[in-house]
């Protein structure tokens, strides 16, 4: 299993390790890819494109809290749930807080 919160400076660094793992492991595998509320919402709702056949994508979105006046970002506490019960599930999307209304991010 890989865990993997890769910024968008990074831009081949998910398809390298798609790719590497993919060729060394022949058992299948998860990856488990965390985005950022922080990047545009078209880029957190947008599926992973080419998973290797023995790999299973799971997605952790990560949002923000709003209470229908503010709204703050998650804590580490919260995300750290998020991406644990997106381990142990079978959903192929989790997301952590919520992302909509999007203009009300903080």
């Amino acid at each position: 299993m890989v865990v993997a919160w890769i910024h968008g400076t990074a831009p081949k660094a998910l398809p390298t390790i798609k790719e590497q793992i993919s060729r060394l492991q022949s058992d299948p595998w998860t990856l488990v890819h965390i985005k950022g509320s922080s990047s545009r919402l078209s880029d957190i709702t947008k599926p992973d494109p080419d998973a290797p056949e023995n790999c299973q994508v799971k997605e952790v979105r990560l949002g923000f809290v709003y209470d229908g006046t503010s709204s703050r970002w998650l804590t580490h506490e919260e995300i750290s749930d998020g991406v644990i019960e997106a381990i142990k599930g079978n959903q192929p999307i989790t997301v952590v807080g919520t992302l909509e209304p999007w203009d009300k991010r903080p």
